[in-house]
């Protein structure tokens, strides 16, 4: 009986895995160059630079991208010199990835709710998993899925830790937190909320708090070794230019400066953000996060009236609320001017690292119910309702476009619907929906069943929004393939072109965006920025000169004078 059981777990376990695979690889033949400018580019030039390539020039034109998720790239690249396979291999890194959460959320589960059947844990897991954003990031090869992957080794590190204590666990968990930075620094929020809790299960198993100084200490060291490789990043490969600047953020005092100025002088836009991403992260996790918050503050209070604080797993549950509460306001606070995008106001993306954790726990307690859910429910379309239409208003009187890969699920509803109102409309509509679902299962005393009903709804969910959000970018990727596949393959038939010049006009292309693709998919050869006065300078023979497609100006000037090789509706190649 008990090896049917086992059976049965091992069934779920692969059968969840396989479905995870399938759904990240079932657009792996679209999924050959990179398409979310400037991110990859500028991972993928830190992993090219340290092997040699020439890629220095258009380094210089993006804004500056640490080197946390290079590193992994670089075996890749070493490896291999096809950018297609390289790209393909850097999709199933981000596979493995996910994987890796999905078992680490099974173990946690395990370990938190031991009193539940494994097969709901390891069912309500992969619904977890196959949250929109997770599946749309790992499309991408860029540091989301990495960092998703470390929240979750995080938050079991921390697990095993609050049940012993080891100095070998705690080093680790210092590690990753000075890691995690590494990769992107805006998992400071995730950090200090680290630093928080290693105290209290320092605290926990009677150590002394200030060996809280070694986690300050390990992490000082990491930020200055990363100091000094980013800022000879700076130096040799962004040339210190002033649109590395535009991303060069971290623990400085130009980045606190910023901040305080944020905060004093736009309050009020602040707390409009804050109230806009909030809402974001009620319809996110489908109104699981204020079940979350709500029970895991009430289990606290309960362990403290019973005057045995550190019961039940709290310092982990305090962990995963309060790392997605952190990365709420810094997300808030660096996404808080939304004139230019219609997605600023509803920007999710530097929050969603931190969420797998907290949408586990809450629906977990939505299966296995808690007391004064209908209050949590009220409560929660109380503040839905009363911020709701504000966000509508600054998305619609936005300037520019609505940049999905940002803000996956309030994007796949831009792009299912194309139209904002009707957009919001649905929004409404699911979250009254994930309402009554949630309610409506207090009433069913099964809990098979109501895992079972509950985790089909959020994985038929997430699969319908994902599919809206992924058209974003197979959409441009299609783009791509008419606008930059079509210059390199004409390229690759001239044979022996290594230096390509790119003539930049700062009116159509600040960033020299175009070529960056043709970059990427060029891999050795090189391709110079000039100005337009340089083209007469350029002495060699069949040198070929790319033009911004929305560069009329020049393209009249050097039509007939040379030769054109291919016009495509992003790029021109002129053969001088």
């Amino acid at each position: 009986m008990k090896s049917d059981v086992i059976n049965k777990e091992k069934i779920i376990y692969v059968l969840s895995c396989v479905f995870i695979v399938i759904v990240c690889v079932y657009d792996i033949r679209r999924l050959d160059y990179i398409a979310v400018l400037n991110d990859e580019f500028g991972y993928w030039g830190n992993a090219t630079a340290f092997l040699g390539y020439e890629w220095k020039e258009l380094i210089s034109e993006t804004p500056y991208y640490a080197w946390g998720y290079s590193f992994w790239l670089i075996p890749i690249i070493a490896l291999f010199s096809s950018s297609i396979v390289w790209y393909k291999l850097a999709i199933g890194l981000n596979i493995i990835f996910l994987l890796l959460s999905y078992c680490l959320c099974v173990k946690i589960g395990n370990r938190i709710f031991s009193e539940i059947d494994r097969k709901v844990i390891a069912i309500v897991s992969l619904s977890v998993i196959l949250y929109p954003s997770n599946i749309l990031y790992s499309q991408s090869a860029w540091s989301e899925s990495l960092l998703y992957f470390l929240t979750w080794l995080g938050t079991y590190i921390l697990l095993l830790l609050e049940e012993k204590f080891s100095y070998k666990l705690f080093l680790s968990e210092v590690l990753l937190l000075t890691y995690m930075y590494i990769v992107h620094a805006r998992t400071i929020g995730i950090i200090g909320v680290g630093m928080i809790i290693l105290c209290l299960i320092l605290i926990k198993h009677n150590k002394k708090v200030y060996g809280i100084i070694s986690f300050i200490l390990i992490f000082m060291l990491g930020y200055i070794i990363n100091m000094k490789i980013k800022n000879f990043q700076l130096i040799e490969l962004w040339s210190n230019s002033k649109i590395s600047d535009m991303n060069n953020v971290g623990l400085n005092g130009k980045t606190f400066e910023s901040y305080f100025f944020r905060v004093w002088g736009d309050l009020r836009l602040l707390f409009e953000s804050l109230g806009a991403k909030l809402i974001v992260l009620f319809v996110s996790t489908g109104f699981t996060l204020p079940v979350a918050i709500y029970t895991i503050i009430i289990k606290s209070i309960q362990n403290i009236k019973k005057k045995n604080i550190f019961d039940n797993y709290i310092i982990t549950k305090l962990w995963c609320i309060g790392i997605i509460l952190a990365m709420w306001f810094l997300c808030s606070l660096q996404m808080m001017y939304w004139g230019e995008r219609k997605d600023i106001i509803v920007y999710s993306r530097y929050m969603e690292n931190a969420l797998g954790p907290v949408l586990f726990l809450g629906t977990l307690f939505v299966i296995t119910g808690i007391e004064g859910m209908a209050k949590v429910m009220i409560s929660s379309i109380v503040i839905f309702l009363s911020g709701i239409n504000s966000v509508y208003f600054r998305v619609a009187n936005a300037a520019g476009a609505f940049n999905t890969i940002c803000s996956p699920i309030f994007g796949a509803f831009y792009e299912g619907m194309q139209n904002v109102a009707n957009a919001f409309i649905g929004i409404v509509i699911l979250s009254f929906f994930m309402i009554i679902v949630i309610l409506s299962l207090q009433k069913i005393n099964s809990k098979k069943l109501r895992t079972l009903i509950f985790s089909m709804v959020f994985i038929v969910v997430f699969t319908i929004l994902n599919i809206n959000a992924k058209s974003y970018l197979l959409d441009w990727r299609s783009n791509l393939d008419r606008g930059i596949v079509t210059v390199k393959e004409e390229i690759e038939k001239l044979g022996n072109n290594k230096e390509l010049y790119y003539v930049k006009n700062i009116e159509h292309d600040q960033y020299s965006a175009n070529p960056k693709y043709l970059q990427y998919m060029l891999p050795d050869c090189t391709i110079h920025i000039i100005e337009k006065k340089d083209i007469q300078e350029l002495e060699e023979d069949n040198i070929l000169i790319l033009l911004n497609s929305k560069d009329t100006l020049t393209n009249e000037e050097l039509t007939g004078k040379l030769d054109k090789v291919v016009s495509t509706e992003m790029l021109i190649v002129y053969q001088k």
